[in-house]
C-alpha cells in the first residue's frame, strides 16, 4: 500500500519537525512523524492516512534545526563544509550529518553546545 500524501505539505511551519516514510516490508509504507505536538499532528493525519502513520515526540524543535542550518551556511567556507543534510535514526528522530574536510576546534566547540544527537560531524580527513 503506497502512501498518497505530499510530504512537503507537512513541512514547517507547524508542529511537524521531521516526516519520514518507513517501509517495514515490501509493499508496505508507514509515515512516521517526529512532532513537537503529537496530538495536533495525529488529528491532522487521522483523516488522511487512517492506519498508515505514527507520530512520535521530537527530541528537537524546528527552530533548533533551522539554527544549525543557519550556522552551517554562515561558516560553510571557513569550516570547509563539504555537505550537510537531514537524516533519520531508527526512532524517526532527525539528525544533521555534516561532512567537512576536518573537525577543527571551532567546529567541535560549536557542536558541543548543541543538544546531544542533533549533529553528527563526519570528517573527510582523519588521522591514520
Amino acid at each position: 500500500m503506497d502512501l498518497d500524501l505530499d510530504l512537503r505539505a507537512l513541512e514547517p511551519p507547524g508542529e511537524v519537525v521531521h516526516p519520514v516514510i518507513f517501509r517495514p516490508s515490501e509493499g508496505q509504507e508507514v509515515l512516521v512523524v517526529a512532532a513537537t505536538d503529537v496530538d495536533a499532528v495525529t488529528r491532522l493525519l487521522s483523516p488522511k492516512l487512517p492506519g498508515q502513520f505514527c507520530v512520535v515526540p521530537s527530541r528537537f524543535t524546528r527552530a533548533q534545526i533551522d539554527e544549525v542550518y543557519d550556522v552551517l551556511h554562515a561558516h560553510w567556507r571557513e569550516w570547509r563544509v563539504e555537505s550537510f543534510g537531514t537524516g533519520s535514526d531508527a526512532q524517526a528522530q532527525v539528525f544533521i550529518p555534516v561532512s567537512l574536510f576536518r573537525v577543527t576546534a571551532d567546529t567541535a566547540e560549536w557542536a558541543d553546545t548543541l543538544p546531544e544527537g542533533l549533529v553528527r560531524l563526519e570528517p573527510v580527513l582523519s588521522p591514520a
